[in-house]
Formats: C-alpha cells, sequence, structure tokens
C-alpha cells in the first residue's frame, strides 16, 4: 500500500479527515469511526482492521493536493546471505462441536427434552450433548432444546486449530457467531495463544434474549474467528431447533382411583411430539401472562375436534375402557387425547389437557373438578318453593336430596348433554377459578368457580376465543332429570308427570335406559 510522502501536506490532512468524518456521519452508530454516543474514532496508522479506511483516507489525502510515495520495499530475497529466510506461516480453524448450557436438564444433569417414540407414546431415548457435533454428523444430527422464553442462550464452543510449520503459534483474540438475530448471535473477546490443537470456549452468552413469548425457532449459526488479526471462517452449525417454553417443562397426573385424577405420580415424560404439540397450539403467547398459553391450548383442542365420549375413559389395573389395544400408559392415552387419535370422558380429556399445559412450563393452580347442576327449588314438600337465587350449578358439590314426600329415597340430580345421554356432572380442568369444559367453552367470566360452574348450565352464547357470553343466569340451558336408588324419578315434583325414555351410551358395552321425568330449570 502506498503510504503519504513526508513532510505530510496537514491542509491535505485536515480535508482528508473532514471528508472521512462526513461520510460515516449519518451511517448507524457504533461504526467504523464512530463511537454509539457519537465520540468519533482515531483512524489508526497500523491496525490491520483499518486497512480499508487507510486506503479510502489516502485517496482523499491525494485528491486534496498531498503526495503518496510507493510501499516499503520487499524484504531482500532468501539466497541473499544477510537476511534469513521468512517463514510462511498458516492459520487455519474449525467448529468441532456447540454445547447448549442454558437449556432444560432433568434431576440427572441430562437433557429434559427426548426423542418421540411415535404416537405421542413414553419416551425410550435420550438427546445428547452436545447438542451438535461433528463426531455425530454434525448438521446431519442436530439435536433440538428447550429453553424458557425471554433469557439469553449460553454455549460452549470447540475449536480445532491448525497452526503451520509445527512448533509455530497465533493470537487468538475473538469468536463471533451470527445466527437470525440477537438471541443467536454471540461475540466474546479473548487474549489465547493456540498452537495445533483443541480448545473449548466456554460461557459464550447471546447478545440478546429470545423472544417473551412461546414458539419454536429454526436456528442456524455462522461462526468465525480472528488469528494473528485475520478473520477466519470455521463454519456453521445447525439447524438448531429451539422450543421456547413459557418456564420449565414439567407435569404429572395420576388416577388414585377410577374417575378421579390427580397431579400425583411420575413427572410425564417431555418428548419433542408432545412438547412440539403445546407450542404449536400456544405459539406467541405468554407475553403477560401463562393464562395465554392455556387459552391457546385450550382453544386448539377445540379446533381439533376433542370432545367428551362417553364410555372411554381411563381405568386402573388390567381393565381397559380406553379403546386402544393392548392398553397405554395412562400418560400414553391421555396425550392420544389431547391429539384426538383417543377418546375419553370429559374428565380424562380435561386430565389430558393439563398435562398440554404443564409441559410448556405453566406452573398456576390446576386442578381436574366437576361442574354438578342444581335444582332452582327447595326441598320442601309438596310445595317445592323456589329458592330464588342463580345458582344453576356448583363447582365440586353435587346435588342431593331425600326425596321422602314420594318415598323415592336419595335422589341426584342430572343433566341431558346435547345427545340427550343423561350426565351426572361435567368435568373440567379448573386453572385459578376459570373451568375449562373440553370441547365446550372456557367459564371464566365470573370471580369464583361456582358462579362459573353456574355459568355453565345457564343460557348462553359462545365468543369467537373460546369463552360465552350473554350469559342469563336465571334460564338454564339443559333439561334435568334426578336419579334415585331405583331408577329416573317419575315425579320429581308434584306437578310434572310427563315420563320420557333415554338411552344412555347407544351401542356401547354401557347402554342402558333411562325412564325419568326431564324438566328445566326455571320450571
Amino acid at each position: 500500500m502506498s503510504r503519504a510522502a513526508r513532510p505530510l501536506n496537514m491542509a491535505a490532512v485536515s480535508a482528508a479527515d473532514e471528508a472521512m468524518y462526513a461520510k460515516y456521519e449519518n451511517e448507524p452508530r457504533p461504526n467504523a469511526l464512530y463511537s454509539a454516543d457519537g465520540t468519533r474514532k482515531k483512524l489508526s496508522g497500523t491496525d490491520p482492521k483499518q486497512e480499508d479506511l487507510r486506503r479510502e483516507w489516502l485517496a482523499l489525502y491525494a485528491a486534496n493536493g498531498g503526495k503518496l510515495e510507493g510501499p516499503t520495499p520487499p524484504p531482500k530475497p532468501c539466497d541473499d546471505p544477510n537476511q534469513p529466510c521468512p517463514i510462511t506461516k498458516t492459520v487455519t480453524a474449525r467448529i468441532v462441536s456447540l454445547t447448549f448450557r442454558s437449556d432444560h436438564l432433568d434431576s440427572t444433569g441430562g437433557k429434559l427434552l427426548r426423542p418421540s417414540a411415535g404416537d405421542f407414546k413414553d419416551a425410550t431415548g435420550r438427546f445428547l450433548k452436545p447438542e451438535w457435533d461433528e463426531k455425530r454428523g454434525g448438521s446431519a444430527d442436530s439435536h433440538p432444546i428447550s429453553h424458557t422464553k425471554a433469557r439469553q442462550v449460553t454455549v460452549d464452543v470447540d475449536v480445532e486449530f491448525t497452526v503451520t510449520p509445527e512448533g509455530q503459534s497465533a493470537s487468538f483474540t475473538e469468536i463471533k457467531g451470527v445466527g437470525s438475530g440477537d438471541h443467536a448471535n454471540f461475540t466474546q473477546s479473548l487474549g489465547k495463544t493456540v498452537r495445533t490443537e483443541r480448545i473449548t470456549i466456554p460461557g459464550l452468552v447471546s447478545k440478546g434474549p429470545l423472544p417473551n413469548f412461546v414458539t419454536v425457532l429454526d436456528e442456524s449459526i455462522t461462526w468465525s474467528v480472528v488469528a494473528d488479526g485475520k478473520e477466519l471462517p470455521i463454519g456453521t452449525t445447525g439447524s438448531h431447533a429451539i422450543y421456547v417454553t413459557f418456564d420449565t417443562p414439567h407435569g404429572k397426573m395420576g388416577s388414585p382411583r377410577n374417575n378421579m385424577f390427580e397431579e400425583i405420580g411420575p413427572d410425564q415424560d417431555v418428548t419433542e411430539e408432545r412438547l412440539e404439540y403445546s407450542v404449536t397450539a400456544a405459539k406467541e403467547t405468554g407475553v403477560a401472562d401463562e393464562k395465554e398459553c392455556v387459552d391457546a391450548i385450550f382453544l386448539h383442542m377445540k379446533y381439533l375436534g376433542v370432545n367428551y365420549y362417553l364410555g372411554r375413559s381411563w381405568l386402573n389395573g388390567a381393565a381397559n375402557d380406553t379403546g386402544i389395544d393392548p392398553k397405554p400408559t395412562l400418560h400414553h392415552y391421555l396425550w392420544r387425547c389431547n391429539a384426538n387419535t383417543a377418546k375419553g370422558e370429559c374428565h380424562n380429556i380435561a386430565a389430558a389437557f393439563v398435562l398440554a399445559c404443564r409441559i410448556i412450563g405453566v406452573k398456576g393452580p390446576f386442578e381436574v373438578g366437576y361442574m354438578f347442576p342444581w335444582p332452582s327449588r327447595k326441598d320442601e314438600h309438596p310445595a317445592y318453593p323456589k329458592r330464588g337465587d342463580s345458582v344453576l350449578g356448583r363447582y365440586g358439590v353435587q346435588y342431593k336430596r331425600s326425596h321422602v314426600g314420594e318415598s323415592h329415597g336419595q335422589e341426584t340430580i342430572m343433566f341431558l348433554d346435547g345427545g340427550s345421554q343423561v350426565n351426572n356432572f361435567e368435568g373440567v380442568a379448573r386453572y385459578r377459578n376459570a373451568l375449562y369444559a373440553i370441547g365446550d367453552a372456557r367459564f371464566d367470566l365470573f370471580g369464583s368457580s361456582d358462579e362459573n360452574s353456574a355459568s355453565y348450565f345457564a343460557s348462553r352464547d359462545w365468543d369467537d376465543k373460546g369463552g360465552v357470553k350473554n350469559v342469563d343466569l336465571k334460564k338454564g340451558a339443559f333439561q334435568l332429570v334426578f336419579l334415585g336408588e331405583s331408577g329416573g324419578c317419575v315425579k320429581p315434583y308434584p306437578w310434572m308427570t310427563s315420563v320420557q325414555t333415554f338411552i344412555q351410551a347407544p351401542g356401547t358395552p354401557h347402554e342402558w335406559p333411562l325412564t325419568a321425568v326431564p324438566f328445566h330449570w326455571e320450571d
């Protein structure tokens, strides 16, 4: 490269300086000549990184009357007895592994996310660390991660250097990775001397955090190092599947007795198939509150057509009412209910819904519970006067009466669903005080579970987000019947005698007839 002839033409120097700074003044900062706060940077006469800037400055210097002179003469040839032969050094490098350090781990320190066995089955294998490993085929076998939202990503990188001739070394001053955004951009300055060797650069932290919502990312990261002042490309890792969750995946579900579900027992396996289901369902939710995720998964299941199916349920022991042969594990069955490839009664699919929410890190209070219908009249024979309230139903409290006026004994009130099937209850998932009747609607207009339960049994409309609106707590949505020890009540109140016969669970081994007198809450 030419240089400015001495003595310098100071007028040309000043003109070249001002032209250079003017050119970069409006470029995004920081840049080559301005720091982030607008302070001018000095142009170095020796920094190899500024070689192009020096060429540009020299051209401006000459254009403003400055004189240039040729480059420094090359060294004397090797056969000159007065000069030793120069050593031609070569530095190359390549990335050989990448390990994520901020993803979710299990209690043993292994990856929480596990491979799918297909059909939403429990896991049998494991994903490995490093997630990207040249020995394992690199990008041909890149293992996915799960990671909590709105957090920076931490990785370890292994780089193999080759410095020739043997015995030579190089100054390793920087490593950089460039992905699709700040959550996948990494830069770290170093001060290492390297030879032909493999070294680990631990704890690289991304420039920015992951998105502040649930999503799945597909990232490739292009890596480079600076050795002896020169930037060297060292390869690309990926693609890296990053399942961004609300929090650490978890969840369990057990059945202490038939028709009852509690969050007990072993943790569910966090397989990629299961996690992908819930991350896809809750995509771009969870910015302000985890309930956004819960609502989105509920709506996704509704769109899939998941709904209750009488006669299909989980039973303990060898009994099998799942409709799947051979009988699956409980978690496998519930996940198939989520995917609508298996059927279940309302409380079964409510339990399945809880697992789908927990797997993306929802931590709020969940419960598989029951909404029970209530009549509008007091049990005072023979008048049975109205109570005068709007209690169409209660959460977790079943209505029973001793029908002494007609000598019917103990009776329980039930309701006829849309298929004229007599239901004892509507099984729901309760999150906080919101009630999720899977396949039907979300009931969360009121501040208590009892009021939300009453709104299920009331006349109402559906909104376009899975909830309800226009709830009329003075008008029932279902016909009601009393069922006693000897069958349906044929005279629930003295003035009601219009007997009907209903067929329960038609076409299944659970089919049975019920004769009773139906009535409405407001009757």
